[in-house]
């Protein structure tokens, strides 16, 4: 369900802003329009608008594995165990864990979209607070690579 919801937001965003690629000879807005996954959208749109030959060529250049190793400025990664397009089993950990510069956090729940909090989730969530106080570490000048990055309030 996620996914087909996923690809009619994608499609739909498409349409809104057709102007911009109907006269367009990269693809078929007909058939972009017709997909009902991501896989079927990122095949029909997203890999003719970047230039790739297809949904495993795109897959593979955008993955991190195996780029982890050339980041040289400090950013962290929040990923869910259970995000259905990225799930856990498919993290470089042990890229992350030998960077200097490359911080990856992991959570057991989140989901893809994750980390939203309360009932009706709709202000400041997890993710907001953790990149929050990744800059202020990332920024201060007390700031260094053996202080905690997250604390618990």
């Amino acid at each position: 369900m996620l996914n087909r919801h996923l690809a009619n937001c994608l499609v739909e965003s498409i349409k809104s802003s057709q102007h911009h690629f109907i006269h367009s000879k990269l693809w078929n807005l007909d058939h972009v329009y017709k997909s009902k996954t991501v896989k079927e959208f990122d095949e029909r749109f997203t890999c003719h608008q970047f230039g790739y030959r297809d949904c495993s060529d795109y897959y593979t250049h955008t993955k991190i594995k195996g780029k982890i190793n050339r980041i040289k400025v400090p950013v962290i990664a929040l990923n869910a165990e259970d995000d259905p397009f990225s799930p856990g089993e498919s993290l470089p950990m042990d890229e992350a864990k030998r960077s200097d510069h490359f911080v990856m956090l992991s959570t057991s729940y989140g989901g893809h979209i994750g980390f939203m909090e309360g009932f009706w989730p709709t202000r400041y969530h997890f993710s907001d607070r953790v990149f929050e106080q990744f800059a202020k570490a990332v920024f201060t000048e007390e700031s260094n690579c053996s202080s905690p990055i997250l604390n618990e309030s």
